[in-house]
Order: structure tokens, then C-alpha cells, then sequence
């Protein structure tokens, strides 16, 4: 067995128990682990935290979305594009007229845009879709609207 398959092998396809029994502060404490592994250029160890919060039953939107960054570092599209579509599935995208973007969103429909590019090098209906989103989202944002002089 190669070293890759040894590692990919120790975590579980699915959760090993129903609910988190991770504390709020040990999940922040293993988040932050992640953003520090990201910060120096070790996104496959934090990846490796990533899997093992959603082994030990953490299935949260931070975490799928934590998920999906790191792959998106790591350039694997497909995980990317899979890992948003479980995200859009149990967070679903919260569109406001009047509410300023979400940047998590902003950046979920730039991730599935960037991702479809990648893999077909044209952007396909989704593609196409999760650009137009990005867009329309980064109009509202302070750089895309100028404020009224009174």
C-alpha cells in the first residue's frame, strides 16, 4: 500500500457517529487549526482537519465550506464542485435584494465558477450560472456602488 493510500484509508467515508461530540471550543480551537494550516502553505493538513471534523460527525455549512477552500488550494475541481453542490444542499443560498452580499457566497459562486472553467475550459450552464451570480453579487459590494453625496 502507497503512502497516499495508507493516508486516504484512515478516514471513514461517512460520519462514525451521529451527532458532533466536539465542544463549540474545541470545533473554533480545529477550525482555527485549519486557517493557520492554510496560512502556511499546508493545505493538506488541513485537510486532513477537515475530514476528521466531518468524521467525527461535524457537518456543518463552516466546515463543508472549509472543505471546499482547501480543495479549491489544492486545485482537485471535481471535490470542489461535489464538496458546493453538498454545501448548496444543506445551506442553501440566501439571495436578499436589499442585504448586502454574503462574502461566503460571493466566494462559493466564484470557487463552482473558477472550477467549471477548469475542468471543461469553457463555462458551462452552471458555470455560467455561478458567474452571473458572483457578478451581480460583487455589484452590490462598497467597490461596485458609489455612495450618493448629500
Amino acid at each position: 500500500m502507497s503512502d497516499e493510500e495508507s493516508q486516504t484509508a484512515l478516514v471513514p467515508a461517512g460520519p462514525l457517529i451521529g451527532h458532533s461530540e466536539m465542544s463549540r471550543r474545541e470545533r473554533d480551537y480545529v477550525m482555527f487549526a485549519i486557517f493557520t494550516r492554510m496560512q502556511h502553505q499546508r493545505p493538506r493538513d488541513a485537510l486532513r482537519l477537515v475530514d476528521a471534523m466531518i468524521a467525527l460527525g461535524e457537518t456543518g455549512p463552516d466546515v463543508y465550506f472549509a472543505r471546499a477552500v482547501v480543495q479549491f488550494h489544492l486545485e482537485d475541481f471535481e471535490a470542489v464542485i461535489e464538496t458546493l453542490r453538498h454545501l448548496d444542499r444543506i445551506d442553501p443560498p440566501k439571495l436578499y435584494v436589499t442585504k448586502k452580499a454574503d462574502e461566503k457566497l460571493r466566494m462559493r459562486s466564484f470557487m463552482r465558477a473558477r472550477a467549471h472553467f477548469s475542468l471543461t475550459g469553457t463555462l458551462d450552464d452552471e458555470g455560467r450560472a455561478s458567474l452571473d451570480m458572483y457578478l451581480r453579487q460583487s455589484a452590490g459590494t462598497k467597490a461596485g456602488v458609489k455612495k450618493k453625496r448629500r
